[in-house]
């Protein structure tokens, strides 16, 4: 299994900060092992408890009811991910709150910028990267900007 992989596992740290120092040193030497928007859940459709596949919403129920579906909004997507794996910096899909369950592994470490901080931090990375917000003054609802980029 790839993801068990030696070069796919973190090294050793003293503390969770001596790892995320490791992670930003080495972040760009080689690509991770990743995935990502797969269709699915690892819960078990029959599950009657709290289930990543049935979240019940106003949304869900509306477009249950015309007989649609929005793949990653509705229906949950899973994704993949090794030492060193990275998302794309974004706002959600039309604003919406998102669901993210660990069901395996090493604790995830986000990085968050709170709503009243958005256009500071938009306006410093249009600073950093000027080209790639000259055609679309909402670059982040595109979901590419990642960490990589930065470097």
């Amino acid at each position: 299994m790839q993801a068990l992989a030696p070069e796919n596992q973190p090294p050793p740290a003293a503390d969770p900060a001596d790892l995320e120092r490791k992670f930003w040193r080495n972040v760009t030497l080689r690509p991770p092992l990743y995935g990502a928007d797969v269709l699915g859940s690892l819960y078990d459709e029959d599950c009657k408890h709290w289930n990543l596949r049935r979240l019940d919403t106003v949304l869900s129920r509306v477009l249950a009811a015309a007989g649609h579906s929005l793949p990653g909004v509705s229906e949950p997507y899973l994704y993949f991910g090794s030492w060193r794996s990275t998302f794309a910096w974004h706002t959600e899909d039309m604003d919406l709150y998102s669901v993210n369950y660990l069901h395996y592994g090493a604790p995830k470490q986000w990085y968050a910028i709170p709503p009243a901080s958005r256009a500071r931090f938009e306006g410093l990375m249009r600073g950093m990267l000027p080209d790639l917000f000259k055609s679309c003054p909402e670059f982040f609802r595109h979901k590419v900007l990642g960490v990589w980029l930065l470097y």
